[in-house]
């Protein structure tokens, strides 16, 4: 099973006898937890399963690309592309007192656009009419981003609701549960529950009502995994890169030449099956560099700087590792990098705060629809930028590419932003993973993988 192309549609039959007692809770297994279930932090992997069941974004793109919606009426848009109308259903609800309507279809046009962009909008025979200064080709295609999904508020500050089957009803660092809005004997599950394995006993782990181990690493999984469950070899549109947060580009050079990939990876991850990366995007993404970034360390001396590098670790079983490691790049360049370890959720909000003190971070980047943007607005779009400093070349450059459609002059622009992302030493390509995807062999079908989204809709699993 290839995940890598980019028409597929992954349906996943796992056929077996069906269970006598049924189970109508889907538990899964996390690497930590949450502080908020939001759009707005829809970068953190959990959240972003959790929103995958709670939210729906106002487009989806099929196997074949072709536009598609489950909460609008009917779409259209002119040949310019400067005017777009939008028709919320009737039916479509956040819960049982709150209907969509044009206002959330308006609010999330302004959280998009914001002052960049100048627009109007007004409505009329119950649709909103969008109309830009400038043509937007993709339109569509920045809108079917999780990120930009229709929410509302709750009585809890730290959850929101969408338009998705399931809500959130509790948050805590142990579990977050999730409920089905509407119960349906017709589906298999009405409870989701997420389980922390940082807070549970060896016993706990063991559980065998738990279905989906896929967000811990195969080194946390119990033994019996990968003998009872079905499995399967998935390379993610993921790729995973080293952050380098700090203004001097000398220090960033030395960072980005010095510490040496195949080091980063023995000391973090240990992980043996991957794909090499030579750019920010990972094999699957137009622009894609199928091999290691070049390291050439000359650095001309030992480099003083005022304070210690921090390198933010949210992997503290590997701390002496990653002490080695930074003792070798100590040698050879002079700087002193210091892991400090912190947990999954302190690591979503030193993501968002620009000012938390970190140097070094390694994270994740994911993509739902096989789209560059999603792989560069973390250096070049100002509202969603994880380093504390910009470049306004990358920011002009960024707003003039996801406004293009799909085609060899984005192609061009994305490429040029990645290029520039690694001259500037910003950040370091490490590798695309590839893992192996289990789940019970009790169920009937699942599906994972469509555009490339690798979270299960719990909704649709038989």
């Amino acid at each position: 099973m290839n995940r890598l192309n980019l028409s597929i549609f992954i349906s996943v039959l796992i056929v077996a006898a069906c269970t006598t007692k049924q189970n109508r809770t889907w538990k899964v297994l996390t690497m930590g937890s949450t502080t908020e279930i939001k759009p707005a932090v829809s970068q953190h992997d959990l959240v972003s399963y959790i929103l995958t069941q709670t939210h729906e974004p106002l487009f989806h793109y099929d196997q074949d690309h072709r536009v598609t919606s489950r909460i609008l009426e009917k779409w259209s848009r002119s040949d310019d592309y400067k005017s777009f109308t939008l028709c919320p259903k009737k039916d479509v609800k956040f819960d049982e007192s709150q209907q969509l309507n044009n206002k959330d279809l308006e609010r999330v046009i302004a959280d998009t656009w914001k002052k960049e962009t100048q627009y109007i909008s007004k409505e009329e025979n119950a649709c909103l009419l969008i109309n830009f200064k400038e043509p937007h080709k993709n339109f569509y295609e920045i809108l079917s981003n999780l990120s930009k999904a229709p929410t509302r508020p709750t009585k809890d500050p730290h959850i929101e609701v969408g338009l998705g089957p399931f809500k959130a009803v509790s948050l805590s660092n142990e579990e977050i549960v999730l409920v089905r809005k509407t119960p349906d004997a017709r589906k298999k599950f009405d409870k989701i529950i997420f389980k922390n394995i940082e807070t549970m006993t060896p016993e706990q782990i063991n559980d065998r009502s738990i279905q989906d181990f896929n967000m811990v690493t195969q080194s946390k999984l119990p033994d019996w995994v990968p003998l009872e469950y079905s499995n399967y070899p998935v390379a993610s549109l993921e790729e995973y890169i080293l952050l380098i947060n700090h203004p001097d580009l000398r220090v960033r050079k030395a960072i980005y030449n010095c510490l040496n990939v195949n080091s980063v990876r023995k000391a973090y991850f240990h992980t043996k099956v991957f794909h090499e990366v030579g750019s920010l995007f990972p094999t699957g993404i137009r622009g894609a560099i199928p091999s290691k970034v070049s390291q050439k360390c000359e650095v001309g001396g030992q480099i003083a700087i005022k304070k210690p590098l921090i390198f933010a670790n949210w992997r503290p079983e590997h701390k002496e590792d990653l002490i080695k490691l930074f003792s070798d790049f100590r040698q050879k360049t002079g700087l002193v990098v210091v892991p400090e370890n912190i947990t999954l959720a302190e690591m979503t909000h030193k993501l968002i705060d620009l000012h938390s003190g970190y140097d070094l971070m390694i994270v994740s980047v994911k993509n739902e629809q096989a789209q560059m943007s999603d792989f560069l607005e973390v250096f070049a779009d100002p509202s969603k930028r994880v380093l504390s400093f910009g470049f306004h070349t990358l920011e002009s450059k960024y707003r003039q590419m996801i406004e293009l459609p799909e085609g060899p002059e984005q192609d061009k622009l994305g490429a040029e932003i990645s290029a520039e992302v690694l001259a500037k030493a910003l950040a370091l390509p490490l590798f695309q993973p590839v893992t192996q995807t289990f789940y019970p062999k009790n169920l009937k079908s699942v599906q994972f993988g469509s555009t490339f989204n690798e979270y299960p809709e719990v909704d649709n699993i038989q």
